[in-house]
């Protein structure tokens, strides 16, 4: 288990590649507080990749 820091907005979509050495997730606007509370100018998503240790 790993834990990384806090992300500014919700983790959308997360997976692990094939072999599991590599940890993908989205962090982006989720839609939870409606369509009012999205900022397309400041909303930004992005893609991480960490990998995975001691596999």
């Amino acid at each position: 288990l790993q834990a990384f820091s806090k992300c500014p907005s919700p983790i959308t979509c997360s997976t692990f590649n094939q072999d599991g050495s590599i940890f993908a997730y989205a962090v982006c606007y989720d839609w939870s507080k409606g369509a009012e509370k999205h900022n397309p100018s400041t909303a930004k998503t992005n893609i991480f990749l960490h990998s995975v240790q001691g596999i």
